[in-house]
């Protein structure tokens, strides 16, 4: 299976990191490997998408790759984790290396003490600085319709497709070299 291949959790040095994790709680383990991923990790929209371990070593990746990582980080750890896809709007033109009007954008949905979370990490602090982008949802989950700009949400969901595991739209990603970037894949 592709997710089995992109989460690279047999990885010598993503079991070693994952580690790190294993004395706390559940749900303080997720919010530090969430945080970890999302403000030790660069966003970087150019990239091409990398293997978990490689994100994790080269610590910069696109919305994809490091939200693939801290899957992987998670499903270490023993939690309960799926990818999630949503198609989103982006408002601002925010993400100009997409070529297309509507983007796929995933993240994680993350299960624990009968509590659901959806995670992603995809902006870290730097980038939230640099585009005066800033996150006004709660602070359970952390969805991309919750980032805004002058009062103005930035990403708009139009649709979601959960479970990605079952679905395989990362074959998709796959066949095209893992750069969804370059590809017309969505259009309005």
């Amino acid at each position: 299976m592709l997710l089995d291949i992109v989460s690279d959790t047999n990885n010598k040095v993503l079991v070693n990191h994952s580690k790190s994790y294993s004395l706390l709680d559940p749900l303080n383990k997720i919010y530090d490997i969430f945080l970890f991923t999302k403000n030790q990790i660069s966003f970087d929209n150019s990239k091409q998408i990398e293997k978990a371990s490689e994100t994790l070593v080269y610590r910069y990746g696109n919305n994809l790759s490091k939200n693939i990582l801290l899957y992987s980080l998670l499903k270490l750890n023993k939690l309960e984790c799926t990818l999630v896809c949503s198609f989103i709007k982006d408002t601002n033109n925010l993400l100009k290396e997409f070529k297309f009007k509507v983007i796929p954008w995933i993240y994680v949905k993350v299960s624990t003490n009968n509590k659901t979370l959806y995670l992603d990490c995809s902006f870290d602090k730097y980038f939230l600085h640099r585009t005066n982008l800033c996150y006004i949802g709660d602070t359970l989950n952390y969805l991309p319709n919750d980032y805004f700009i002058n009062d103005k949400c930035a990403f708009e969901i139009l649709y979601t497709l959960y479970d990605l595991e079952d679905l395989n739209i990362l074959n998709y990603f796959y066949k095209n070299n893992f750069n969804i970037y370059n590809k017309e894949y969505c259009y309005v």
